[in-house]
């Protein structure tokens, strides 16, 4: 098994950036979220992280005619996608605040 190392340093440093995401993201939320939103807001964020995971999880299973290198093409691909969106609204949303001068 040549690809074990090469997977787990794969996952390796997919669960660290994941964490390190994770922190910043929830720092970030946290320091602009209404005191009166944060049980909100704290249960939402665990959902979509839970749910997160469960998607990666079960992803083997529900595409078991792909292969490993094939999967994590499929993955990686879904979340440059998701992240080119994510820059994009950013992006977008802070030219709109700019442009209304707020």
């Amino acid at each position: 098994m040549p690809w074990l190392p090469a997977l787990l340093a794969a996952h390796l440093l997919l669960g660290a950036a994941f964490s390190l995401v994770r922190i910043r993201s929830e720092t970030r939320f946290l320091t602009e979220c209404p005191t009166h939103l944060l049980g909100r807001f704290r249960a939402n964020s665990l959902f979509i992280t839970s749910f997160v995971g469960v998607v990666i999880f079960m992803t083997p299973t529900v595409c078991d005619h792909f292969s490993i290198p094939a999967l994590y093409q499929l993955l990686s691909a879904m979340v440059g996608m998701s992240a080119t969106a994510l820059l994009a609204f950013g992006w977008r949303q802070r030219n709109s605040s700019v442009r209304s001068g707020g």
